[in-house]
């Protein structure tokens, strides 16, 4: 697989960016599960505005791989990204416009731009609309974008690796399986300080909390836009810039 994927990415510089929403959508997402696609087309307009805001030839056009994590580290419903996106974008003429600065405050503003105005546009006159109309004139915390120029990847094999990491990455690991007793489960995970914290459940109730990440059948929880997207990978015209 990492073979096929990494002859698949383009040899260009990319990036690995978290994008997150308030938890006061948490529960429309949830009972609203079209909503998981919404958010990934939202996540490459975001980028694709946001390399473009400063490109004065025209719009660029980002690779974005978009694997979608509806769940936390407890494994509560959190929905959130991880993107793997090209450090720049590709231009009328196909060639690739490296951009080294991206603004993550710039990209946390489209990104939450984006996500309301298409929660809009998917519940016209409901009290959804009139909490996104709320959330539009009173900045929350929660639109957030991690964008660390850190998360910089070069090589191709290191990027195939850390993407297939997390196209395989479950609800919760069996490493993080601490001890089953037939009745109940504990399991850890680590907070923002990096302690573990372990948690005990009854065996119905972690079922139940793992069950409803199980993805809608058919939906792809693994999505490829931009320079990445299918169109322009069958017609290949990015090839130049494809490992040989």
């Amino acid at each position: 697989m990492g073979k096929i994927l990494r002859k698949a990415l383009f040899n260009v510089p990319h990036r690995h960016a978290v994008l997150t929403i308030p938890d006061v959508l948490w529960n429309i997402v949830k009972a609203n599960r079209f909503l998981h696609k919404v958010l990934m087309d939202a996540a490459i307009k975001a980028i694709n505005d946001t390399i473009s805001y400063k490109h004065r030839n025209g719009r660029l056009l980002a690779g974005a791989i978009v694997a979608l994590h509806p769940f936390s580290k407890n494994m509560g419903f959190n929905p959130h990204l991880h993107v793997f996106v090209t450090e720049g974008g590709f231009d009328k003429n196909n060639k690739f416009i490296h951009q080294k600065f991206i603004s993550f405050r710039a990209m946390r503003k489209t990104w939450q731009y984006q996500v309301l105005t298409n929660f809009k546009a998917a519940f016209p006159g409901n009290w959804e609309s009139m909490l996104v109309n709320h959330l539009f004139k009173k900045y929350p915390e929660g639109f957030y974008v991690h964008l660390p120029e850190e998360s910089r990847i070069t090589n191709n094999r290191k990027i195939a690796r850390y993407v297939a990491r997390y196209i395989r990455h479950p609800v919760v690991s069996n490493t993080r399986l601490y001890r089953y007793n037939g009745k109940s489960v504990i399991f850890w995970y680590k907070n923002h300080e990096d302690k573990r914290l372990f948690v005990t459940m009854k065996v119905e109730e972690f079922i139940t909390e793992l069950i409803q990440h199980i993805p809608d059948r058919n939906f792809k929880m693994i999505r490829y836009y931009g320079a990445y997207g299918r169109r322009i990978k069958k017609s290949d015209i990015l090839g130049i810039y494809r490992e040989v």
